[in-house]
């Protein structure tokens, strides 16, 4: 009976445990995880004070159940959020995904900024430089003048071209490896002591040719002084009627790349 049971008619709270004092008293407290006078109990969030014991100003705290949390990382930090969080540094891995031409500046915790370096151009995840730098850094699919085993990335060597090291404008044009497989005539023009004329024959010095500006020309004076002609077949530049121009408009502070399908031979 509730005179003998007065914790029958469950007078507390659903959070609360009655607990029986004598004849028609008891005693209402409320559950762990949860606070009231036992009648009325409300759950208890632990961030609302001192963040919850976690880590102030690196971590959030995220209210699981009554009387428990979890302590998470904010954006930008890394760690276990109990101990601590380190805020991250983008620039410390991969450039903080900026051009490998491009500065990377850090501007807080998991932020940065991306900006061209003085010699190049660009929105800082792209930054293109001098015709030669871009030729030596790109993608190793696209950039190389090969030969056969061993190879020879010649387009790196063009520094030692000294029309290149000039103001320019240069406009150049840079057989895809893709394209040109193991042919052997970088190797015997090596071998006759005439690489550098292979390599100005797909170069023209003061002039930066857009493709536009391509369609518009019948022929081109190559740095070797031979003739390159151009002709457009089916929405398509060509270079001596067989090279193909398959990207172009590479554009860089002193010149323009275009990039072919085939090597230019004088």
């Amino acid at each position: 009976t509730a005179a003998q049971d007065p914790c029958a008619s469950s007078p507390c709270s659903s959070f609360a445990e009655c607990k029986v004092l004598g004849p028609r008293k008891y005693q209402c407290t409320c559950k762990e995880g949860f606070q009231g006078d036992g009648r009325i109990c409300q759950p208890i969030n632990p961030c609302v004070d001192n963040n919850g014991g976690c880590p102030e100003n690196s971590t959030v705290c995220i209210y699981t159940r009554p009387g428990e949390v979890a302590c998470n990382c904010l954006p930008g930090y890394s760690g276990d959020g109990v101990s601590q969080c380190n805020p991250i540094n983008l620039c410390e891995q991969n450039n903080g995904g900026c051009s490998p031409l491009g500065l990377c500046k850090y501007t807080g915790p998991g932020t940065r900024n991306c900006s061209c370096s003085w010699h190049s151009i660009g929105d800082g995840f792209t930054c293109r430089g001098k015709v030669y730098q871009v030729s030596s850094i790109g993608a190793s699919s696209v950039i190389l003048l090969t030969g056969p085993p061993p190879t020879y990335p010649l387009l790196t060597q063009t520094g030692n071209i000294k029309e290149l090291t000039g103001a320019g404008p240069f406009t150049i044009f840079v057989p895809q490896t893709d394209f040109i497989g193991n042919t052997t005539t970088v190797s015997e023009w090596r071998s006759r002591g005439l690489i550098q004329d292979l390599l100005r024959y797909h170069m023209v010095g003061c002039q930066k040719l857009l493709s536009s500006d391509l369609e518009a020309q019948e022929s081109l004076t190559s740095l070797s002084g031979h003739k390159i002609k151009i002709t457009v077949k089916e929405n398509s530049i060509y270079l001596n009627e067989e090279a193909k121009v398959v990207l172009s408009d590479i554009v860089g502070t002193n010149g323009v790349i275009h990039f072919i399908d085939k090597l230019l031979i004088p």
